[in-house]
């Protein structure tokens, strides 16, 4: 299955699961990630483990799901039992991974401006995730989000395949240091992408082109580094549609300029710039 192009599975409009993944279907991208406790009557009834089948049944490829980052901070907490909180959580995020075979677990490393100082027994709880993700054929993504230096702490001390960036083009654009250094240093290490455009002033997550992002360099970057993932949209529309199928096929028709240009020599004019 041709899966190099992706999108969220709340892509910004109220509708089910089920009519969600349709559209996606029917739009033309082949690949999706569902964030982990989102779906809530699903969850209320005890039956998470039905969206991966839902997923599988309208022949998406789940790449990915996406662990909840509210209690991100407690990994560097000083309070024992708050760091088993967290570790706990993110193992059982692993085993739903695991048990549905979906190859890959992304996790904020932090949240918020202010999180606590990076620390050895934090970094030991990414050690133990890593190994134990292993053991579960799971592979782990860490996130770039607003202070990029516990990624680059991360991935510099665990120097295991099983653990990798995730790399959202969006929180770079807002927080980068300077924008694609991540992306430079880490080139060999990226296992997903969050692709999405913003303002520069906050996490829009508009469609590439409508925002400040340099999509010119980007595409650059990506096409040098010999990227061979799938470009995933985490994208919603920047202003009201009435059908959620015109906003998807718009998107979709974004992310494969996206791609013409990141890994094909063009030879049309650019379409999108505008």
């Amino acid at each position: 299955m041709k899966k190099d192009l992706g999108i969220f599975s709340d892509f910004g409009f109220n509708l089910s699961l089920k009519q969600r993944l349709s559209l996606i279907k029917k739009s033309g991208f082949k690949s999706t990630f569902i964030w982990l406790g989102d779906e809530k009557e699903l969850a209320k009834q005890y039956k998470t483990g039905i969206i991966p089948r839902l997923v599988r049944n309208y022949s998406l490829y789940l790449e990915h799901a996406h662990a909840s980052y509210e209690d991100a901070n407690l990994i560097w907490s000083d309070v024992l039992s708050e760091q088993e909180k967290i570790k706990n959580y993110y193992k059982n995020c692993i085993k739903f991974c695991s048990k549905y075979k979906i190859p890959y677990l992304v996790i904020h490393p932090t949240k918020s401006s202010s999180p606590p100082p990076f620390n050895k027994k934090g970094l030991k709880i990414f050690k133990d995730l890593t190994l134990f993700a292993k053991e579960k054929n799971v592979k782990i993504a860490i996130e770039n989000t607003r202070i990029n230096k516990y990624v680059d702490l991360i991935l510099k001390n665990i120097k295991s395949k099983n653990i990798g960036l995730c790399y959202d083009t969006s929180h770079d654009n807002l927080y980068g240091d300077p924008t694609f250094r991540l992306v430079r240093k880490w080139s060999k290490r990226i296992f997903i992408t969050h692709i999405s455009d913003n303002l520069g002033k906050k996490d829009d997550h508009f469609l590439p082109w409508k925002g400040t992002l340099n999509w010119k360099k980007f595409a650059g970057i990506f096409s040098s580094i010999k990227y061979n993932g799938i470009l995933t949209f985490e994208v919603f529309p920047e202003k009201k549609y009435n059908k959620p199928d015109d906003f998807l096929n718009l998107a979709f028709k974004t992310a494969e300029e996206l791609h013409r240009r990141c890994f094909t020599k063009p030879k049309t004019p650019l379409l999108l710039r505008k």
